[in-house]
């Protein structure tokens, strides 16, 4: 498969306080951050209404990109509440390939090299990493305003884009 312009979604679920964000990358000779997604926390609209929400974007992610691979960090997997998330997956799985089992840590340790990273020095470290100039000021931005799950869901892209293309070599 060839893996150039193949995009990489990226999900870090939030919770009740912190929100989720769901952000693609575009994989090319840079990495391009194509859209970036956040969506307030449970206790702002409801656990239902934010899973159909996040389900939605999901789905219309889905629909916008035939060669999609989508990251999730495992926390989101965690109760029989996501039951409705994984039947999600499945009903787009062939359009999409899904690693659904990347733990916070793991994350951390691709990015920075230990899993015990802060927030901040995570996303500091995603300057170090080939994205277009653009991408870059993005990262930058969401840096200066503390958009820490937003920095979460690149990292988590990129993690999967790293782990497919270190498999494909």
């Amino acid at each position: 498969m060839d893996l150039k312009n193949k995009c990489y979604a990226g999900i870090d679920p939030g919770g009740v306080t912190s929100s989720t964000a769901i952000v693609i990358i575009e994989d090319g000779e840079k990495y391009k951050i194509k859209s970036v997604y956040a969506i307030q926390p449970i206790n702002f609209y409801g656990k239902k209404v934010m899973r159909k929400f996040v389900s939605f974007i999901i789905k219309t992610i889905c629909n916008q990109h035939d060669n999609l691979f989508i990251t999730i960090e495992e926390a989101f997997l965690k109760g029989a509440a996501n039951k409705g998330f994984l039947k999600l997956i499945g009903s787009v799985e062939d359009k999409v390939d899904v690693d659904l089992f990347i733990a916070p840590t793991s994350v951390k340790k691709m990015v920075t090299g230990s899993g015990k990273a802060e927030k901040d020095e995570m996303a500091e470290k995603l300057l170090g990493y080939p994205f277009d100039q653009k991408s870059k000021n993005i990262i930058k931005k969401l840096i200066k305003e503390e958009k820490w799950d937003e920095t979460d869901a690149i990292a988590i892209a990129l993690c999967g884009l790293i782990k497919e293309q270190y498999v494909a070599s």
